[in-house]
Formats: C-alpha cells, structure tokens, sequence
C-alpha cells in the first residue's frame, strides 16, 4: 500500500518542490509529532482570536472561520524547509500579498518577551492586531 505513494515520480516531484517526505505507520499520532503540534497551534490561534477582546462575543458558528484565519496567517509567516522562505510562497511560487484582507484582520493577543524572559508566562497577554 505504501509502495504506491513512494516511487521514482514522487520523490523527484517532492524534492523539486522542497517537500520532505516522512512516512508513518496508519493511526499511530505517535509518529506525527509535528502534525500534532501544527494542529495544536492552530486551534490555540483560534482560541485565542475568540477570546481576546471580552467586548466582542463570537457565536460557535465561526470557529471554523477563526480556524481559516489561523491558517491564513500561519502559510504566510510559519517555518518551512527553506530558509527565508514562506510555505505561501513555497507553494504559489510568488511572494504572498503584504496586506492582510479584511476579512482576515483579527485582533488576538501576543506574549509579551520580557514575561517570558522573567518566567511570568501564566500572566495576562498584552493584545495587539494583525
């Protein structure tokens, strides 16, 4: 089963494109630790996106939009395999737009370095916008 997804044409796509290919056993998150954690941050943005400003009180219907904005920001600023280069512009062969859309600008809240510094991290987070 595996056999079919790792031959010749993938990998030489892969490789032309960046792509780094890990193979895993079926149903074992074990394995996947980076998977997890990607997830794990994603959901943490849209957490934090719901529940940065108290005034404003989003209804459950759009999670999946904060979910959405979460990855919107994360393709265009999170790591990738080649050094100064986005998984945006990875993927469209073209550096992403500088302006955030409308429709994607969000407040939510930034740590603060010097709380981290002085290991005060369950404090209050400083709010900021994107």
């Amino acid at each position: 089963m595996v056999g079919e997804f790792d031959n010749k044409d993938v990998r030489s796509v892969l490789n032309s494109n960046g792509i780094i290919k890990k193979l895993r056993a079926p149903y074992t998150p074990e394995q996947n630790g980076s998977s997890e954690r990607e997830i794990r941050t994603i959901i943490e943005m849209a957490r934090t996106f719901k529940y940065t400003n108290p005034e404003v009180r989003f209804p459950a219907a759009i999670w999946a939009e904060l979910v959405y904005s979460a990855i919107y920001i994360l393709s265009r600023t999170g790591k990738s395999p080649i050094e100064n280069t986005s998984p945006n512009k990875l993927w469209l062969k073209r550096n992403p737009p500088v302006e955030i859309p409308a429709h994607n600008r969000i407040h939510m809240l930034c740590s603060s370095s010097e709380e981290k510094k002085n290991g005060q991290e369950g404090h209050p987070r400083l709010p900021c916008e994107i």
